[in-house]
């Protein structure tokens, strides 16, 4: 607002169980990543859990579930269409994560996030940025914001319309203009007396 934008608050009235069966039905079931997945598969003995449960989900996937994925898509583009940018909107902001308590070696398989003492969805609770994994065709700049009181990095995501590029870039290099820089004066993390074990 101090740069002359105008915030509103949207709710775009999305499910999320529906936002993630279109995540891991199109994104993991999708072409691209078939093939990725046989490529995987054959390091499987080396991967974490998280990715082998990954592995595991994209390959009871087919050409129904991707049929099935494309559909839920279409209806999240058009909601997403109507609260945002046929209102007239140049861009929606989001954080990039629900919540700033997730534990930095997080493993979906062994873990399970909270946000504000509720347990969430394992694969996709904490994490914001993958209904625009869905919505691939929709321009993500990720801005960083600071850091959070227990010093876990912040950041928002800048979401402009379809193909439009050069509006999310604008608005993150007007944000990133007037913000403070994250690695100057105190804002540094000073390591130098710091052990490592």
């Amino acid at each position: 607002e101090a740069l002359g934008a105008i915030v509103e608050p949207v709710a775009i009235g999305w499910n999320g169980p529906k936002v993630k069966e279109a995540w891991v039905k199109g994104v993991l079931g999708g072409s691209a990543g078939g093939g990725l997945i046989k490529l995987a598969k054959r390091g499987r003995d080396q991967m974490t859990t998280y990715a082998r449960s990954i592995v595991e989900t994209a390959e009871r996937l087919g050409p129904l579930q991707q049929a099935e994925a494309d559909l839920l898509t279409g209806k999240l583009n058009t909601q997403f269409q109507q609260a945002v940018f046929l209102k007239g909107f140049d861009a929606f902001v989001a954080p990039t994560w629900a919540s700033m308590n997730v534990r930095a070696d997080y493993d979906k398989t062994a873990h399970t996030p909270m946000i504000e003492g509720k347990e969430v969805d394992t694969l996709v609770g904490p994490i914001m940025t993958y209904p625009f994994n869905v919505l691939n065709r929709y321009p993500v700049v990720n801005a960083p914001t600071g850091r959070a009181r227990n010093n876990i990095p912040t950041g928002m995501q800048i979401i402009a319309n379809t193909y439009d590029d050069l509006t999310s870039f604008r608005i993150a290099a007007a944000y990133a203009g007037a913000a403070q820089p994250m690695f100057a004066g105190e804002a540094m993390p000073d390591y130098r007396n710091q052990k490592v074990d």
